[in-house]
């Protein structure tokens, strides 16, 4: 079982020039945060993202997403 000093132990070795993308990592699993700051704007902002994109250009999008979940989701992680 992963304890909290297992967590700051391993903190401690990450550069701080990556503290940054670290908070937001923290603060993405902050759900009472999400909740209460659940804002339909923020979402539809991104409706039409992609209607710019040719189908090639979108359909080549997408096989890049299901290739990096896999290699982000499919290994073996040791704790």
């Amino acid at each position: 079982m992963i304890t909290f000093n297992n967590l700051l132990s391993e903190i401690q070795k990450i550069p701080s020039e990556r503290f940054e993308e670290l908070y937001s990592v923290l603060k993405s699993f902050n759900i009472s945060e999400k909740t209460s700051k659940h804002n339909p704007d923020k979402i539809l902002k991104y409706a039409g993202l992609f209607s710019s994109m040719t189908d090639k250009d979108y359909n080549d999008f997408e096989k890049k997403i299901d290739e990096t979940r896999e290699g982000l989701f499919d290994r073996t992680i040791t704790v």
